[in-house]
């Protein structure tokens, strides 16, 4: 998937196939193991390739895969398929030497075991967002979730004010009722009343 999985970075991944859309990057679930892969089409998409320019396209709109490793052709084979009910179309990103539906055909939308979020690699994380071309083409929605440092950076902060919070709550009531100790146990003790007769 390089460049946009370089060989050795970690993928942050959101369990599940809720919320899929195409362009996505999932962790999909082949014959061999787990790969990652570009969602290119969806149920009752037509996917084909190529056009006159050399593109992939959904429903008749020709993607502009700038995602794609930089020299690699969009596919090297023609295809046109028609996606049945549950099916998706995934591809890789560097499409010379990766396998990928062209090899294996559609595939079920339940071997997609999460949606990619996030890239960890040399100390950084780079959010996985959802490529123009399929905006600008209608064929998704803007991407509006949120980046996932920016989410996880939030609950952080939460979770920091909250012990904070809780850990001065604690530190006041000891130094209340110390103070308090102190107090009892410094106060004279209190007179003997004394009782005189006439």
């Amino acid at each position: 998937m390089t460049p946009t999985v370089q060989q050795g970075s970690l993928v942050v991944y959101q369990r599940g196939d809720a919320g899929i859309v195409r362009g996505d990057v999932a962790i999909v679930q082949v014959p061999g193991g787990l790969l990652v892969r570009r969602v290119i089409g969806l149920p009752g998409d037509r996917v084909t390739c190529c056009d006159a320019a050399g593109r992939v396209a959904v429903d008749g709109k020709a993607l502009v895969e700038s995602y794609l490793a930089p020299g690699v052709a969009p596919s090297q084979a023609p295809f046109a398929v028609t996606l049945g009910p549950g099916q998706m179309w995934v591809m890789a990103d560097n499409r010379g030497i990766a396998a990928d539906s062209r090899d294996w055909g559609p595939l079920p939308m339940s071997d997609i075991v999460g949606r990619a979020v996030g890239v960890y690699a040399a100390g950084r994380v780079t959010d996985l967002r959802t490529p123009e071309t399929f905006v600008a083409d209608g064929l998704a929605p803007a991407d509006h979730r949120a980046p996932l440092p920016l989410a996880l950076l939030g609950l952080t902060l939460i979770a920091i004010a909250a012990a904070i919070v809780q850990g001065a709550a604690g530190t006041i009531t000891w130094a209340v009722r110390r103070r308090r100790r102190k107090r009892r146990q410094q106060a004279p003790p209190p007179a003997a009343s004394q009782q005189t007769s006439w």
